[in-house]
């Protein structure tokens, strides 16, 4: 739950959760599902040492027929073992401790160095990188200058010293390898690979004991600090309805065993034993007494997966879990709505049938979680209700409807006789055949209601609360809310404290620049007075004091303003300082502008008679002006010193030959006129007979479509010429 809260904070959205050993396992598989086989699993133990954990795992690969005989690769987790207590850090702990030995040994005098936390932390950090060259080499020789008050420590370190001091924990390693093969019911001769992962198997001694486990080579195919991350990507892919990934099955298993039993509140408030049982594929097994610890999953069971606990219960009650292997409590369920559900059910007309029958399923999420996935109580009521049935009358009553119906024909008859005797007659015949076949019908049966019983049984969903009982209780919705408000909160002061330093950066680098290039660059030297310059590197000189002193910690608007103000103070400098370069380089090309120009107008008047005189005309007057501008512009900037402002800017140069080059690329664009029939297609179209004649003799159709070939190949010509001439 922990990791499901951090997500919640973090704004992440969990897919689901993986083990670590199975993210490597699922990356090895998919990088080699080639080499599995159909007939025989290949057989892989993940040897698992990281920094504070040591995890092993014992994974089988193989390839599964699927649809359209297309094989793709499968894992089965078959056990997992670990020890949490062991990992990297207690093998740094020891170089640790044979480093401070070392000090402690060669400086006697000095206070003790385990007390120095600055001390600790320079060998903590030492300690992991001589352990990781000691897996390469023999022996190291270290150097660490003014460790502890002002004193080195110089010592030559070996890897044999390093194994000595670690004896303790080598044989730590062993007891997870044996108990993975027993709970995966395999030998040592089973295993076809192991794979090292986790940083701390770089260790040679660790390495070793492996190998003289299983007597054989280990490997080292996969990256041990990558290929994980890259394993829970691809699972997330895979589960993720947004990428499509081919398949690859994946069975992990749980490595605890978990143990169900009834608590306090469950027992039966009248007297008698109540009956429980546990339903797994449609299995019962009778219950042992109510109160005792039964399993309830057993370890290296496959998830997802479900448990039906069944039990015959009056009241609410409560349901412990708890690891099997210690005791440990993992959760509490309250089931309420028993009794409440049979209140409301239980009327005069409806009576309960022996105990109501509670239901619980427990689930293994595919995140390996334990919780409850449905709750419900089955009551069988014995309920009486009314019906309507037809039975026949009795003597008496049947005599009885005989008279009657006898009365009523003989008063049908006096009315008919006093009406029209036709009339009548037919009245009477039609009342015979109307009433005499239903009244005989009528007076042999009669409809009564009567009270039945059956037995239905009523379904009724139940209230479940989790009371976690572990040491560390996962948050609540208003602690996560108050987490992600900190987190906002966090966050926000690192995007303020970000753009202060980086604004503060922005101003160090720009007055560290301009102090340097003012005095040193042959250029601003050459723009500039000498005191001018040194006012300039004086006022940089007083804002770098400021930076580092009253400005140490200002927001960034303050940073932003102080930039401003100095750039405004540098910029006219800077501005004749650019000018030197820019403006020669825009006057340069403004003047090949201007004569490429002028040629180009030259040749309008012959090849593009598009162009009209009064076009070209107003185009060699916008060269002419310009032209007298620069020379004007130049003439006064000659007369300046470097120093001075400019008489013009390169910008300028630029905004005054822009509407030149707008006017020549429109005229440029103007299409070309449509070059008039030569003398040979007005000849064919005179000898050709009118259109009403070839029509008849059903030739317009084809005639249209001659004539129009020859000019369209013309057009294509035409185009390329002017796309030639627009280049030019």
């Amino acid at each position: 739950m922990a990791m499901h809260n951090a997500a919640s904070i973090a704004g992440l959205t969990v897919l689901s959760l993986m083990h670590e050993n199975t993210a490597f396992a699922f990356k090895y598989g998919f990088d080699k599902e080639s080499e599995f086989s159909t007939e025989k699993d290949t057989n892989v133990v993940f040897y698992n040492l990281g920094a504070a954990s040591y995890q092993v795992s014992l994974v089988s690969f193989s390839s599964v027929m699927g649809k359209k005989n297309k094989t793709t690769g499968s894992l089965t987790v078959r056990s997992v073992a670990h020890d949490d207590a062991l990992g990297g850090r207690l093998f740094d702990q020891a170089v640790l401790n044979i480093l401070a030995d070392e000090f402690t040994k060669q400086y006697p005098k000095v206070s003790s160095i385990r007390e120095s936390p600055r001390a600790m932390g320079k060998l903590r950090k030492e300690s992991e990188r001589i352990k990781e060259i000691l897996s390469a080499n023999k022996e190291f020789k270290v150097g660490i200058e003014a460790l502890h008050e002002d004193r080195d420590l110089k010592l030559v370190i070996k890897r044999s010293v390093f194994e000595e001091r670690c004896a303790t924990l080598f044989p730590r390693l062993l007891p997870p390898l044996e108990e993975v093969l027993v709970r995966a019911n395999m030998a040592k001769g089973d295993v076809d690979r192991i794979e090292l992962i986790g940083g701390a198997t770089r260790i040679h001694r660790v390495k070793e004991i492996v190998k003289d486990f299983f007597g054989k080579p280990t490997s080292a195919s996969i990256n041990a600090d990558e290929a994980g991350a890259l394993g829970a990507t691809l699972y997330a892919a895979k589960l993720s309805t947004s990428f499509r990934l081919r398949d690859f099955h994946i069975t992990d298993s749980y490595p605890y065993a978990i143990n169900v039993k009834l608590g306090s509140d469950a027992e039966p408030s009248s007297g008698g034993n109540d009956n429980e049982s546990m339903d797994e594929a449609g299995e019962e097994t009778d219950a042992r007494k109510k109160g005792k610890d039964k399993l309830l999953f057993k370890a290296g069971s496959k998830f997802p997966h479900k448990k039906l606990i069944t039990m015959s219960r009056t009241q609410d009650l409560q349901i412990l879990l708890s690891y099997a292997e210690d005791g440990t409590p993992i959760s509490a369920f309250n089931i309420s709505g028993v009794s409440a559900a049979l209140a409301r059910l239980s009327n005069e007309k409806r009576m309960p049938i022996g105990k109501p029958k509670v239901s619980v399923t427990f689930a293994l999420s595919p995140s390996g979680l334990l919780h409850v996935a449905k709750s419900e109580v089955a009551i069988e009521m014995q309920e009486t209700y009314e019906d309507v049935e037809e039975v026949n009358l009795t003597g008496e009553e049947l005599a009885a409807a005989l008279a009657k119906e006898a009365e009523e024909v003989a008063a049908n008859e006096r009315d008919a006789a006093a009406a029209d005797v036709e009339t009548a007659g037919d009245e009477k015949e039609d009342g015979a055949t109307s009433s005499n076949p239903a009244g005989t019908n009528a007076t042999r049966t009669k409809t009564i209601i009567v009270e039945k019983e059956r037995k239905r049984v009523h379904y009724s969903a139940l209230v479940v609360e989790e009371t976690v009982l572990s040491p560390v209780l996962p948050l609540n919705n208003t602690q996560i809310a108050e987490a992600v408000a900190r987190n906002l909160e966090l966050l926000k002061a690192e995007n303020i404290r970000t753009a202060n330093a980086a604004a503060k950066n922005e101003v160090e680098a720009y007055i560290i620049n301009m102090r340097g290039t003012i005095p040193s660059d042959d250029t601003y030297s050459l723009v500039s007075s000498e005191k001018e310059r040194v006012s300039l590197i004086s006022e940089l000189e007083q804002s770098e004091d400021w930076l580092y002193e009253e400005g140490r910690e200002l927001d960034a608007e303050a940073y932003v303003a102080k930039l401003k103000e100095l750039k405004a103070l540098v910029a006219p400098v800077a501005l004749r300082a650019s000018e030197m370069v820019a403006r020669p380089k825009a006057v340069s090309q403004a003047l090949e502008a201007i004569n490429w120009t002028f040629s180009i107008v030259e040749t309008w008047a012959a090849e593009n008679p598009e162009v009209t005189a009064e076009e070209r005309d107003k185009v060699k007057a916008m060269c002419a002006n310009f032209t007298e501008w620069l020379a004007a512009k130049e003439a006064l900037q000659t007369k300046l010193s470097p120093a001075d402002s400019p008489a013009f800017l390169s910008t300028e140069v630029s905004a005054k030959l822009q509407p030149i080059e707008l006017e020549v690329r429109k005229i440029i664009k103007k299409p070309k006129p449509k070059p008039p029939k030569s003398n040979k297609a007005m000849n064919e179209s005179a000898s050709r007979p009118d259109a009403s004649a070839a029509a008849l003799d059903g030739e317009s159709a084809t005639a249209p479509a001659e004539s129009k070939e020859p000019e369209a190949a013309g057009n294509s010509q035409e185009g390329l010429e002017a796309e030639k001439e627009e280049l030019q």
